[in-house]
C-alpha cells in the first residue's frame, strides 16, 4: 500500500474554480449519507461539473467502522474513490451497522476490484490508519469541526449539517457573482 498516495487529497472539479468546498464526513454518519443521497448529485451538476467549484472530500471517521471504510476507500485506485464513497453512503444501513461490517466492507470492495489480499493489507496498515486519524484531528482543530458533515467554503466559511442545494446556493452564488 502506497500510504502517501492513499492519503492524498480526493478532489473533483476544475483546479482553477473560483470557489472551493471541502466536505468533512464520516462514512457511518447518517446525515452525511443523507447529503450524499439527496443533495450531492444536484450540487455536483450545478457547481462541480460546470467548473464553478473545486470539491474536496475529507474523511472524518467518527468510529471504528468509519475508519476501516475510509481506509478501504483510500486503498482503491484514486479514480474509483468517489464511486466507492457514494456506494458506501447509499448502502450505509446494510454495512455500517451490521454485526460483521468488516465482511460487508470486504464484499463491497470486491465489487470495485479490490482483492482479499489488498483488503487485508489495507485494513492492517497502521501507518494509513494513523495518517487518517491525524488528518482528522488536524482538520478538527483547524476548522473547529465538532460534527459531520461539515463544509468549509473558500477556507473560511463553515456550514454544519446535511444542507440542501438552496442553502448552498445562498452562500456560493454571491461568491461566484463577486468573482465575475
Amino acid at each position: 500500500i502506497d500510504v502517501d498516495a492513499a492519503l492524498a487529497p480526493r478532489t473533483m472539479g476544475d483546479e482553477k474554480a473560483p470557489v472551493t468546498v471541502e466536505e468533512f464526513a464520516s462514512l457511518t454518519c447518517n446525515h452525511c449519507a443523507h447529503f450524499s443521497k439527496t443533495t450531492f448529485d444536484a450540487f455536483k451538476a450545478k457547481y462541480i461539473d460546470t467548473g464553478k467549484v473545486r470539491f474536496t472530500y475529507n474523511d472524518f471517521p467518527l468510529n471504528a467502522p468509519a475508519i476501516e471504510a475510509a481506509m478501504v476507500a483510500r486503498c482503491l485506485p484514486a479514480e474509483r474513490y468517489f464511486q466507492f464513497i457514494k456506494f458506501l453512503f447509499e448502502t450505509q444501513d446494510q454495512w455500517a451497522f451490521s454485526q460483521d461490517c468488516r465482511a460487508a466492507l470486504k464484499q463491497n470492495s470486491k465489487l470495485l476490484g479490490l482483492s482479499d489480499e489488498t483488503y487485508d493489507a489495507c485494513v492492517a496498515n497502521e501507518k494509513l490508519k494513523t495518517g487518517l486519524v491525524e488528518k482528522m484531528q488536524a482538520a478538527g482543530t483547524a476548522h473547529e469541526i465538532s460534527s459531520t458533515p461539515t463544509f468549509i467554503i473558500n477556507g473560511t466559511e463553515k456550514i454544519g449539517g446535511a444542507r440542501d442545494l438552496p442553502e448552498f446556493e445562498k452562500i456560493i452564488d454571491p461568491l461566484l457573482e463577486a468573482n465575475q
